[in-house]
């Protein structure tokens, strides 16, 4: 019942971040929908330190710089059948996704 709670206040926590993603993505469905399911891992994968909310905050921003990498510099282009976006000019391109990953927090 504790995980089904966490990862409930995880993923509607995602969501509310993820209007910031959803406004920065082509198609902002998808950015509500991946705002919710990281959300949903962070609670899930993160220890509950109400003591340490500050770390955990940092922690899950610098989770986000990760899942930006993966997931619009490697993934996006490389599913839409393009080459991954690994030059300055192709991240420069995505960099305003960068801001909505920064967002996302649990």
């Amino acid at each position: 019942m504790v995980h089904a709670r966490r990862a409930a206040v995880g993923a509607v926590c995602g969501s509310v971040a993820g209007v910031v993603l959803a406004l920065m993505q082509s198609h902002p469905f998808d950015g509500l929908i991946l705002g919710a399911a990281a959300g949903t891992v962070f609670a899930l994968a993160l220890p509950a330190r109400p003591e340490a909310s500050a770390g955990t905050a940092l922690t899950t921003a610098t989770l986000g710089i990760a899942a930006w990498l993966i997931v619009d510099i490697l993934l996006g282009p490389v599913l839409s059948g393009r080459p991954p976006q690994w030059t300055a000019v192709g991240m420069r391109a995505a960099f305003p996704g960068l801001v909505g990953w920064r967002f996302r927090r649990r």
